[in-house]
């Protein structure tokens, strides 16, 4: 064969397997989360102790508030999430999870909104370290490196989150992510697992959904 035809032929291999590579996937994905956390050290005054009719206190105790979240995951090309909560419990509170929250992983910002509400609120969600690493895990079927973020804020509370993401797979949000907060006193403040419980490729998703309706009032938050 004639070494143009060889040339010839190379390239409509090359032209077909990349035509194949594209059809394969958009880079898009589509899963599931789950979050559940703990609020520690909150003080209970004691309740009267048996069938006593003085209305005598008992001992004061501590309890831990527990609250479940839920949420439809998405991920296109570009690295832009969007987490839509499914399901909470107990019902949301002020200063809650909110409704939608795109979080972009070229920039570190997020944006969260309430349905049916004007503003909108836009921050930073990277942690404000360099993280360390902790080894390998295979989560979902995916194999993934671990980090490790350790930092204190102005009140003295130490901050640590564990988080494994995916190295095989061009998904942005830790499939298992492990947050914890201690005081100066050693005390527990507060505990949250998220886990991704489900994961694939998507197709045709709205590029729409991956931004905000038009006339929300942004407010930054440091």
């Amino acid at each position: 064969m004639r070494p143009r035809y060889r040339v010839l032929e190379l390239f409509v291999v090359l032209v077909l397997v990349g035509s194949a590579q594209g059809s394969a996937g958009t880079g898009d994905w589509q899963g599931k989360l789950e979050v559940v956390s703990f609020s520690y050290g909150i003080a209970r005054e004691g309740k009267p102790s048996g069938r006593s009719l003085t209305g005598i206190l008992g001992p004061p105790f501590h309890e831990s508030a527990r609250q479940e979240y839920r949420y439809n995951v998405y991920q296109n090309a570009r690295n832009v999430v969007r987490r839509d909560l499914t399901y909470a419990k107990p019902n949301r509170s002020i200063g809650g999870p909110t409704d939608v929250s795109l979080l972009d992983y070229n920039s570190g910002r997020v944006l969260a909104w309430n349905k049916r509400q004007s503003q909108a609120e836009r921050g930073v969600f990277i942690p404000p370290v360099s993280p360390s690493r902790i080894g390998i895990r295979k989560i979902l079927g995916h194999r993934c490196n671990g980090f490790r973020y350790h930092w204190q804020d102005s009140d003295g509370v130490e901050h640590t989150r564990e988080v494994w993401t995916a190295a095989d797979a061009n998904f942005k949000d830790p499939l298992l992510e492990i947050r914890y907060g201690l005081k100066r006193d050693g005390t527990l403040e507060y505990l949250e697992l998220r886990v991704m419980t489900r994961l694939e490729p998507a197709s045709d998703l709205s590029k729409g959904m991956f931004h905000a309706p038009s006339g929300l009032q942004i407010r930054d938050i440091p």
